[in-house]
């Protein structure tokens, strides 16, 4: 999915996690992953279209109550503006509708 200059990457192992955390000083890497293996929490990144490999908002979409429950930048700040709100609420529709199908 891309928008406005953003894109979504998806973690594909722990490493993946633990290096955003590493990457964001966030604890996505090691907080999360029991949620995750139970299938409660659905993680996902959004990069910048030209930095896809630099970290820039780590999401947590929690899957039972449909909603995105984070979306923090570096040391859990939320320091991003209207494009990636508006980008956000975008992929949480997307999440919404395809739970919705299932």
């Amino acid at each position: 999915i891309e928008d406005n200059g953003l894109i979504v990457a998806i973690p594909r192992s722990i490493e993946d996690l633990v290096r955003e955390g590493e990457s964001q000083n966030n604890c996505v890497g090691y907080y999360y992953n029991e949620s995750i293996a139970k299938g409660d929490s659905f993680i996902f990144f959004i990069r910048r279209k030209d930095c896809p490999c630099e970290s820039f908002i780590t999401c947590r979409y929690n899957v039972k109550l449909r909603q995105l429950m984070e979306a923090k930048t570096f040391n859990n700040e939320e320091n991003y503006g209207d494009k990636e709100s508006d980008f956000l609420d975008k992929i949480t529709s997307i999440l919404n509708k395809y739970l919705e199908e299932d």
